[in-house]
Parts: C-alpha cells; structure tokens; sequence
C-alpha cells in the first residue's frame, strides 16, 4: 500500500537507460533480448544504448568509465587489451570450476551421515546375503610314497598314476563303496589326486561339505586304496607320510572383516556420488557468473565463507559473531566489507536512494549478518547510519550486535512512545539502531499502517542512511510490505542454497511493485585460501 506523501510520492522514478540495476521492464524485454543478442553486439552504438547483455559481461566501472576508450587506441593497443580481457576470462572460468567442485565437496560433506548410513547398510546387508548363501568346504588330505616296480618299465610316469587314481576313485563304483562304508545314500563331497614334480609323492584330497565327513571319506579311502590302486598300476605299495585329521577351518570361510570394509566402500561411494550427481543437477547460484547469467542483476560484493572459530592462545574458541570490528574477524572478512561499503554508497548517491532494504529469499543465508556489518563499515566511513530491524518473526540484530535495547519498534508502532524514544545510539559503532523487543500477532497491520511512515518521515533528513532489515520472502509477505517504503532493496543470497527460481521469483516481486533491485551480494561463498583481500571482483 503506497502512502501518499512526501516521504514516497517520487521516490520510484523511471530508470535511465544506462542504470545497472534490474527493472520490470527488462524482464518483459528478455525473450526478445536473448533472440537479438548476437545483432546487438555487432552494433557501433550498442555501449550507447547500453545493451543489457554487454552490461552483464563487463566490469561495471570499465563500462561507466571507459566504454569509448578502446575506439580511440591504436590497434595494436587494442589487441593488447583483447589479450588481457580474454586472460582474465579465462582466470574468472578457473575460479568458476573450483567453485563448482566447492560446491560439490560442501554438498556431500553436509550430508556426511546419509554416507556412514549407505556405508553401513550397504556392508551390513552384503556381509548378511554371503552368510546366508555361504557353504563351507572342508578339506582332508594326505602325503603317500608309492613304491612301483612295473610302471617305469611300462613307460609311465607318477603323472599318470596320479591321474588314473584320481579317476578311479571319482567314479561311481568306489563312491558307492564308499557311502556303503559311511552307512549313508549321499555324499557332498569330492577326491583328487596331485604329484609332486620331481618325487613319488602322492597328495590325496578328500573335500566334503563337514570336517566329518571330508575325514571319514579319505578313511575309508586309505582303507580300499590296496584294491584301487591294483585296478590303477597293479601291485603298489603306498606308504602315508601324513598322518589324515580331522579340519578344523574351512578352506573358504567367510571374512567378514573383509566384506564389511569392501562393500562399506562401495556403498560409501555409491551415495557420495548420488549426492555429487544431486548437487550438480540443483539448479543454485554457485559461483559469480551465475549471479549475471541466471539472475542478470550486478553483483555487489561476494563474500566467502567466515569460519566461527579462532585459536586462542593454543585452543580453539568460537567467535562471539561475525563482525568486522572484532580483532578475530580476518582480514579477507574485513576487505570485503570495505569494498561492499564503497560501491553500495557509490549506487546509492547515483539514484539517489536513502532507504535501502537488505533482504534474502530463504533464511539462513546471512542477511542478517550482511546488513549489521555494511551499517557498521558505511559508520566507518563517517556516514550517519540508522539501522532499523523490522523482522517481527524472528528478529535477530539485537542478537549478533550485541547490545541490549530497552525499547523497539512495535512501542513507536502502537504509540506508545515516540521513534525518536526508542532509538538506541551505539556510541561504539558510532551508528544508530532500531531493534524488535517482542514478537507481536498485529506487525503486518501496523506496518502497512502511516504509523510506520511517519516514523521514516521524521527521520529521514537526519541520516545519510535508512537500512531495514526484514523477514525472508519466503517466510512471510511482511517484507514486501516494508518494501513500499524503501529506496531499493539489496538481496543477499547464500552460494549453492536457495533455487534460482525462487531468486528470480523474489526479484520479480519487488520490481512488479516498482522497487529496483540495487544488487545481489553472494554471501558464504567458497573461502579464498590465501587470498586476503581477494574474496570479492
């Protein structure tokens, strides 16, 4: 609902041509945009124009600043520049890969217990079905001497005899004899018969589905062997070496040790790469080209990801918030922030814009944090600042400023007490702020009610600065509520979090109500090791 007053009579005018931020009308336009994209850039005056598409690939300074400098350089000069624009696409395309694989690596890592589970259950399942359908063979053998007069006149070998002992006692007719020996009517078992080279060496098997039977069968073998190995060779003497026992071990036991650790592995990296494969198929921002391409607003700063933990003396210790005046806060932190600071003042002076909206799709993508350290770097630069939270759902500033307001919004809201009243002065931050006290049911009311207005209104020419902090989009309408009395609005969206759709979903409705879209800032991006000061392009 629009007041009318002078507080947003004309605070929506029409864009210019050349403005970098994203208006309704471009979206209307787009279809027919990407169809006369490739003409477009082939036109002398397309920097005139100042083609949406042109703006999306060059640096926004470069194309304010210097978009007819290179007409006027010499060719070689000009070619010379070609070169170091397509290095440092080259360099950007680099940074895009590793943040694509970041984004994978974070994926699979933040669902690291559906990995120990597949990796459990997998094992536990594998181990389970060989169990199940595992039937032991046990093995009982014996080593003979055979003493033979007549084969190596006939020209045979120990090979030979092995080999037709072997056969003799697989046939049916010895098996027989030997179930009538056991008092049984089958057998699961089996003989064979090897010679060691270069001996008279006999090794007989006896292998059976029971250490029982696998030693009664080579018994009742040694037993017979006079009457075999007559049928084989003729008169043989066999003498054991070996004395026959009973197994113990079965010659393929199960090892379970081994079974869980082979298939825990595969079902470990079946579900990491269900999880890659899920992560890639997501369609999120993951990386900064994705800021122009999908969302086609300019992306303001991109800050990586702050670890909340420090080392403290020799332990670790977990920071008390992510702010940049605190001494455990880095540098690379520090510098983002800083450069954030210049270019939203730099937007905000261009179009005249004062109160400004920071707001995210879904929650939990840091707005929060991102509006408390912007207010606390454009105080830095001696701006007069008045940071206002108006989330009434879940307010959180009070939380990561750390400080302990006696009074907010919903008193001013109500009447209760005068805006000016319950304005807290952050003496060390140098910087104002209007803080939540209590969740109340009517907040939506009394937001769209000229109670709210009028506290803008009577504020307004005493800051530099109005920053409103409110509800994610998704969460509640409130913020488009609060919308209506901004400048523009500031979106903070998490790296690899919320789907683009619903980005784009959230951009369309604040430009449907003819609020411009200053920027995106990236937040919790992939860390820049090594790279202090160089979180941020």
């Amino acid at each position: 609902m629009k007041n009318e007053n002078s507080y947003n009579e004309n605070k929506h005018e029409a864009p210019d041509s050349t403005a970098s931020y994203r208006t309704y009308a471009d979206i209307r336009r787009s279809d027919s945009s990407r169809n006369d994209e490739n003409s477009d850039r082939n036109r002398d005056d397309s920097y005139a124009r100042g083609s949406q598409t042109d703006d999306r690939n060059r640096d926004y300074s470069y194309t304010r600043d210097s978009q007819y400098a290179d007409q006027d350089r010499p060719s070689s000069y000009a070619r010379g520049g070609q070169r170091g624009r397509n290095k440092a696409r080259t360099v950007h395309s680099d940074q895009a890969v590793r943040e694509h694989i970041y984004n994978y690596l974070h994926d699979v890592l933040l669902k690291w217990h559906l990995i120990l589970l597949a990796m459990v259950a997998v094992a536990v399942i594998a181990d389970s079905v060989i169990t199940f359908f595992y039937e032991p063979t046990y093995t009982t053998q014996a080593s003979v001497i055979v003493k033979q007069d007549v084969y190596e006149e006939e020209g045979e070998s120990l090979d030979d005899v092995a080999s037709a002992l072997g056969y003799v006692i697989s046939s049916d007719v010895f098996l027989e004899q030997i179930k009538e020996d056991l008092g049984v009517k089958t057998i699961h078992g089996t003989y064979s018969v090897s010679d060691m080279e270069g001996t008279n060496i006999l090794k007989i098997k006896a292998q059976a589905n029971s250490p029982e039977t696998s030693y009664h069968m080579m018994y009742y073998m040694m037993k017979r062997y006079k009457d075999v190995m007559h049928y084989v060779v003729g008169d043989t003497t066999m003498r054991v070496i070996e004395e026959i026992q009973v197994p113990t071990v079965a010659d393929n036991s199960v090892n379970h040790q081994r079974n869980l650790l082979f298939f825990g592995l595969i079902g470990a990296a079946a579900m990491i790469g269900l999880l890659a494969l899920q992560s890639a198929m997501r369609d999120t921002i993951k990386c900064q080209e994705d800021v122009h391409d999908k969302l086609q607003v300019r992306m303001l700063a991109d800050i990586a990801t702050e670890s909340k933990w420090y080392m403290k003396g020799i332990r670790p210790a977990r920071k008390r918030g992510l702010l940049m005046t605190q001494l455990s806060t880095s540098f690379t932190f520090v510098e983002t922030f800083k450069r954030l600071g210049t270019r939203f003042e730099t937007e905000a002076r261009e179009h005249d814009w004062k109160v400004v909206l920071v707001n995210s799709t879904w929650e939990d993508e840091g707005k929060t944090s991102v509006i408390a350290n912007l207010a606390i770097q454009l105080a830095q630069m001696n701006r007069r600042v008045l940071l206002v939270d108006t989330d009434f759902g879940k307010p959180a500033l009070e939380k990561i400023l750390h400080v302990e307001p006696e009074h907010g919004l919903e008193e001013a809201l109500r009447g209760e007490m005068t805006f000016a009243d319950i304005i807290y002065h952050d003496k060390m931050r140098k910087m104002d702020c209007v803080f939540v006290k209590k969740v109340i049911s009517d907040a939506t009311a009394l937001l769209e009610s000229d109670a709210f207005t009028e506290c803008l209104n009577t504020v307004r020419d005493d800051y530099d600065y109005i920053l409103l902090d409110t509800p994610p989009t998704s969460y509640l309408g409130m913020s488009m509520i609060v919308a209506q009395h901004a400048d523009a609005v500031l979106l903070v969206t998490r790296q690899n979090f919320a789907p683009t759709v619903l980005v784009n979903r959230t951009i369309e409705r604040y430009l449907r109500q003819e609020t411009p879209v200053m920027g995106v800032v990236l937040n919790r991006s992939m860390p820049r090791i090594g790279l202090s000061g160089r979180s941020y392009r």
